[in-house]
């Protein structure tokens, strides 16, 4: 698991989100590609707040982790529950989290709703903001329409009259009973400014 993924699980922010600090870019984005095995083991069973807690005090004890954060007002698509309510199947057990690519889209299990916006926020023009107000574990599959799959549409700035609709997402999202709206709102990220190679075992 890179550098990169571990700070998202640890603080709960979608990788688009977390950048480096302008001072020490190259170096960081060198450290944030790099992956490890982490192995760790509890004497009792630990909610998922408390697994992340322990994980934000590992990366600031063994990879010296320190950034800050910022707030940008910026062009959003909110991720809402559209009419006739979410149609997720929640997950019962609370297992293990699995994502996964299939050739006709993307499965989840266990997932949060967050990690649906992360997805999202990755093929679309625009930062993807939960408005859902759904806070369990959900079962969900995106199926992307075969132009899509094919085509991915091209990033732009959000903004500008070239900026991609979120339309393209209607059909897929329509099945959760979930759908895109544009907007505007503060966007959190976090802002790496120092991160080292882990220290010896």
């Amino acid at each position: 698991m890179s550098t990169l993924i571990l700070i998202s699980e640890a603080y709960n922010v979608p990788p688009g989100r977390i950048v480096p600090g302008p001072q020490t870019k190259d170096a960081v984005l060198e450290r944030l590609r790099q992956g490890y095995d982490v192995v760790a083991k509890t004497d009792q069973t630990q909610s998922k707040d408390q697994l992340r807690l322990m994980l934000q005090s590992l990366l600031a004890d063994r990879f010296k982790l320190t950034m800050h954060r910022e707030t940008k007002t910026l062009p959003v698509y909110f991720l809402t529950v559209a009419k006739g309510g979410a149609k997720l199947e929640e997950s019962k057990d609370g297992g293990e989290l699995i994502m996964s690519g299939r050739p006709d889209g993307y499965v989840f299990r266990s997932a949060e709703v967050s990690r649906l916006t992360g997805y999202l926020s990755s093929y679309v023009d625009r930062v993807v903001v939960d408005q859902t107000g759904l806070t369990g574990l959900y079962n969900f599959t995106v199926k992307l329409p075969e132009d899509l799959r094919q085509n991915p549409p091209v990033k732009s700035d959000g903004i500008g009259p070239s900026a991609t609709s979120a339309g393209v997402f209607s059909d897929a999202l329509k099945p959760l009973g979930l759908q895109l709206t544009a907007g505007t709102a503060p966007v959190e990220y976090l802002v790496v400014d120092y991160v080292a190679q882990p220290s010896e075992n």
